[in-house]
């Protein structure tokens, strides 16, 4: 925009622009739309922009160099960098710069999710097996049945699978690599399920339950402890166990049994020795290829728990009936850790139960509506529990022997942003996604939330470099000076973090452009723009202006300033932007007041004989007439 000096008006604003280049055509949606630009205030040649799906695409303008139109080969100048803009096109007020072919090159994207999330899972807590391996992975399903796996600590989207045709209702982790999810398109009629086993490193998808007829949908998916089998459990069906390595159904629930609503693994002591990691196949078994029994806990519709055990040959043994004792409303959810289970009720009734004594259980009304999960968090001895209702979410924990519960923080849910999903992060923070489809990383006190958004936010130095630290400055002016070096040692005085500083540095600088400069001057130049220092950057492009000015070359020609630098460009540099200036806005015709600040800056330019002619050409009806002629 080029506006009139002293004149603040909008109306007075007017844009030029010119067509050079248009980027290669990037596929997307029907509905994407560009919602914003930002530009590299240092190099002025790298965008990036933010579309309407949430993905940020970045480009970069770069220069297509062949004989014929090197700017360098015709002029005689000597300005082989490409870092920034300026140094590909010519300067606005450069009379005898050749504008050169270019092209837009897209160089990345940042992507996002393009549906409305439905679940969330974390992945398997840290242990001393997977410890070498393990990432903060967090699995996210999707409306149009795509599975995302984020990275909790970096925030960035690290896969991206299209697993399902209908909305993803479930996940599970088998391990770190391997993910169970089922899907089905509506909960009120019948329709087809899809369980799905994906490997999350090279997208490899395993059906299960193939060729099944429309029947209720699945209401849950679970995986033992030891992940050697898992369950399907289908609404007012028989619940199903599946064997995970050979993925062949074991065995049924009788049709005697009652309709299962709920069930969840026992977690048991017994661990599977050396060969268990959570990393590599998705069920390994010992050298003599025996399983390991477990024990699951399936509730009835009248709230009775059945114990079943799942012997070494694969069998399925019922164990024991552990009745209520009172009266139960529908259960809704199960869980249970070591001989620790949890009921809840639609009534908000909840029941604790101590498995290693069946006469031992505990009533305990929450006062909570509609709820939704009930989690235990990980770790040995921590009984923490998560609960997820329509009201919001509430964290407890299990104390004592009877057990009792306490209320350790909770939070209520607000009508325009309501929770959809929860999880347990670590033992002291949960994961939280809301309607926004935002998700957050609660501390214990579900207070502070964390978000890896804060890493990428830096603080803005105030000073120049020579206020550094000693060694830090020392560096910098080794930088500028002809024996920078790519590779320093505590020879030069530095330890051994000033030396993992100095390294991390040294990847960002342009080498090959640094060994292209011939002034120290030059130098500067390149190093301030490789790091980033707008301030500099402006400063030593000025003054290596000045010094090429001043040197006596004679082939060589300097190109002017551009004119962001108005302020400080030669006096025939400064007259010629603002005759562009005037002239533009001599163009741009307006009202009587317009045209009286275009002669008045013609008058300043010397340029008489154009404000003459302006002042004569005011109509004679005009009431300033007579003044514009007296003038």
């Amino acid at each position: 925009p080029v506006t009139v000096a002293g004149n603040d008006s909008t109306t007075d604003t007017y844009l030029w622009y010119e067509h050079r280049i248009q980027s290669e055509i990037i596929r997307q949606p029907k509905n994407s739309k560009v919602l914003g630009l930002a530009v590299c205030p240092i190099t002025e040649k790298n965008c990036a922009i933010l579309l309407s799906m949430g993905k940020i695409i970045f480009f970069e303008l770069e220069k297509v160099m062949t004989a014929s139109n090197d700017v360098s080969f015709y002029l005689g100048r000597r300005d082989n960098h490409n870092i920034s803009l300026s140094n590909i096109f010519p300067s606005f007020n450069d009379t005898q710069g050749l504008i050169p072919k270019v092209r837009l090159y897209s160089r990345g994207m940042l992507p996002s999710l393009e549906s409305s999330l439905t679940v969330i899972k974390y992945c398997p807590p840290l242990t001393s097996a997977t410890r070498s391996k393990y990432k903060p992975l967090l699995a996210v399903g999707t409306n149009s049945g795509n599975l995302g796996i984020f990275n909790l600590a970096t925030g960035l989207l690290m896969k991206e699978y299209h697993v399902h045709s209908h909305p993803l209702r479930g996940i599970e982790w088998i391990s770190h690599r391997y993910i169970i999810s089922w899907s089905f398109y509506s909960y009120t009629s019948n329709t087809k399920s899809q369980v799905i086993i994906t490997d999350i490193q090279c997208g490899q998808s395993t059906p299960v339950r193939i060729n099944k007829i429309d029947e209720p949908h699945v209401l849950f998916v679970k995986v033992s402890p030891l992940k050697q089998y898992f369950v399907i459990g289908i609404k007012d069906g028989p619940v199903e166990i599946w064997d995970l390595k050979s993925m062949s159904l074991l065995s049924k629930m009788s049709k005697r049994f009652p309709p299962a609503v709920c069930m969840e693994w026992v977690q048991c002591n017994m661990s599977k020795g050396k060969n268990n990691n959570s990393t590599t196949p998705i069920i390994e078994e010992d050298e003599t290829g025996l399983k390991y029994p477990e024990h699951l806990l399936i509730s009835d519709i009248a709230g009775n728990l059945y114990a079943f055990l799942i012997d070494s040959n694969s069998f399925l043994k019922p164990g024991t009936l552990i009745e209520p004792e009172i009266l139960l409303k529908s259960p809704v959810y199960l869980t249970c850790k070591l001989n620790i289970a949890l009921q809840v009720d639609c009534d908000g009734n909840l029941f604790v139960w101590d498995l290693s004594n069946h006469l031992d259980k505990q009533k305990h009304h929450i006062n909570r509506s509609e709820i939704h999960k009930l989690k235990f968090a990980p770790g040995a001895g921590n009984f923490r529990f998560l609960c997820l209702s329509s009201d919001g979410i509430d964290i407890y924990n299990v104390f004592g022997s009877p057990q009792s519960i306490e209320l350790i923080s909770t939070i209520k849910a607000d009508k325009k942003l309501p929770v959809v999903d929860a999880d347990w992060a670590s033992a002291e923070h949960s994961v939280i996604m809301f309607s926004d489809y935002s998700i957050r990383v609660f501390d214990l006190k579900l207070i502070k939330s964390y978000s890896s958004i804060y890493n990428y936010e830096f603080d803005d130095l105030q000073g120049p470099p020579v206020i550094l630290d000693r060694d830090l400055c020392k560096m910098f002016y080794f930088w500028l000076s002809a024996t920078c070096k790519k590779v320093y040692s505590t020879e030069f005085g530095f330890n051994n973090y000033e030396l993992s500083l100095i390294k991390n540095a040294c990847h960002s600088l342009p080498w090959t452009e640094l060994e292209l400069c011939t002034k120290v001057a030059e130098r500067a130049l390149v190093v301030c723009q490789s790091l980033g220092l707008k301030n500099e950057v402006q400063f030593w492009t000025v003054a290596l202006h000045y010094i090429m000015m001043g040197d006596d070359f004679a082939t060589s020609v300097v190109p002017p300033l551009d004119s962001c630098y108005d302020v400080v460009c030669d006096c025939a540099t400064y007259r010629k932007i603002q005759m562009d200036q005037v002239l533009l806005h001599e163009w741009k015709s307006g009202d009587h007041m317009h045209m009286r600040r275009v002669v008045d800056k013609f008058i300043l330019l010397g340029e008489k004989a154009k404000a003459l002619d302006l002042l004569l050409a005011t109509n004679v009806n005009d009431p300033n007439y007579y003044t514009d002629a007296l003038k």
